[in-house]
């Protein structure tokens, strides 16, 4: 865990902007989008794969963050349709994982959500579903471009956002152990974001 949660903020920071404001930001303000996405990914990608220590476990991450945003922000634009149905496409992946462990699992509801959120070992039945969805929503996402993009931006912000909570305050806040509130807030969380940004469409 880090000593100060900079990934912690990430996650939460650029899932509430997803969350409320994806598919604008995408469509109006690509740059922004792509400086927020490229920043994340690339801050994240250096926080799994290098052991930072001392003052560099929050300037490594917020260096290259910094760094993955600029190379976002200058690919956003000839990439739109990229960002578009790769936005759809990872939406799809999640709800095929969800999919494929309801159908490879046997037990009650609880469990099932239980064995969602401890995201282990995927099987072989899961990773078929989710290529499936996740093709299926990229298609969706390239024919119906503005709904497909405030949805799957909703719902990745929203997950993006839950992860950044309970990873830094699951330990001291039960409520975000429960799996059954987790899965009803992201459900939640993800249709207010769609409404918003449908009513603020332009």
């Amino acid at each position: 865990m880090l000593s100060f949660p900079v990934m912690n903020i990430l996650h939460i920071v650029v899932g509430f902007a997803l969350c409320m404001f994806g598919s604008m930001m995408i469509r109006s303000s690509p740059r922004l989008s792509g400086f927020l996405l490229g920043g994340w990914v690339a801050a994240y990608i250096a926080y799994s794969t290098q052991n930072f220590s001392g003052i560099w476990v929050l300037i490594g991450p917020l260096g290259f963050f910094v760094l993955g945003g600029i190379i976002g922000m200058l690919l956003a634009a000839p990439l739109y349709m990229v960002i578009v149905v790769l936005s759809g496409t990872l939406l799809g992946a999640m709800i095929g994982f969800v999919i494929g462990f309801v159908v490879s699992h046997s037990g009650d509801s609880y469990r099932l959500l239980e064995g969602v959120f401890s995201i282990g070992s995927i099987t072989s039945v899961q990773s078929i579903i989710m290529v499936i969805t996740a093709v299926v929503f990229g298609l969706l996402s390239a024919a119906y471009q503005e709904f497909m993009t405030m949805l799957s931006t909703s719902y990745v912000g929203a997950a993006l956002l839950g992860w950044g909570l309970v990873t830094w305050f699951g330990a001291s806040t039960p409520l975000l152990r429960n799996v059954v509130f987790l899965f009803f807030a992201w459900a939640v969380v993800g249709i207010l974001g769609t409404v918003y940004q449908y009513k603020n469409r332009d």
